[in-house]
């Protein structure tokens, strides 16, 4: 099970994320998010970060130019898309950035089906999130029966996980390939609370017992 720690804003946060069993940290570059981070402090964030755990800047339809600037100015290695962006947008990021993985995140529109399976052969991994007009962040869950469709695409699920709700989806879901967690691991928007990421580490190992 891949497991995604996003929206952080702080090292200290980052440095207990690190030492837990996780394999990616997400932070915010879309400016309208509570969860923000301008690129000099994603820079710095991201420094100490191990090189085992994906590091993933969030992006909202973002510029090209500007996302090949983020790669050559950042140690991250992941670029998650979180936005409207084209397939042709996503062709040309991986001609130019071969050794970046690009994430897509789909909204559970009605039409989240038909996108997954657009998207799928062109990206690493395809998430599917809550819908919101920030595109995400809005700590709601969506409803999870759309999940039922997306058996042949390894998806993450995002949109207000926590640990009372995680069993249920993995236990529901078991197909899903991972989880991409934020406002369930926090105490504010950005401040992370360290028992939550290790309780929810817990209680994910648990279900998948």
């Amino acid at each position: 099970m891949y497991l995604k720690y996003c929206g952080f804003t702080r090292e200290k946060d980052i440095q207990v994320a690190c030492h837990l069993n996780i394999d990616a940290i997400g932070i915010i570059t879309y400016p309208k998010s509570k969860r923000y981070v301008e690129r000099d402090k994603l820079v710095q964030l991201f420094e100490n970060v191990p090189s085992y755990i994906d590091r993933v800047a969030v992006t909202v339809n973002t510029p090209i130019e500007a996302l090949l600037n983020l790669v050559q100015t950042s140690n991250i290695n992941v670029l998650q898309l979180h936005g409207n962006e084209s397939v042709e947008t996503v062709k040309a990021l991986k001609t130019s950035c071969p050794s970046i993985k690009i994430f897509k995140a789909i909204p559970a529109h009605n039409d989240c089906i038909q996108q997954v399976k657009t998207f799928a052969p062109l990206v690493d991994k395809i998430l599917v999130d809550t819908p919101t007009a920030l595109f995400g962040g809005s700590g709601e869950t969506f409803d999870w029966k759309v999940l039922s469709e997306c058996t042949e695409t390894p998806i993450l699920v995002a949109g207000g996980l926590n640990n009372h709700n995680v069993k249920t989806l993995i236990k529901h879901y078991p197909h899903i390939e991972g989880l991409d967690v934020s406002s369930g691991i926090e105490r504010a928007k950005g401040i992370k609370d360290s028992r939550k990421m290790a309780q929810f580490i817990d209680t994910v190992k648990g279900a998948l017992k």
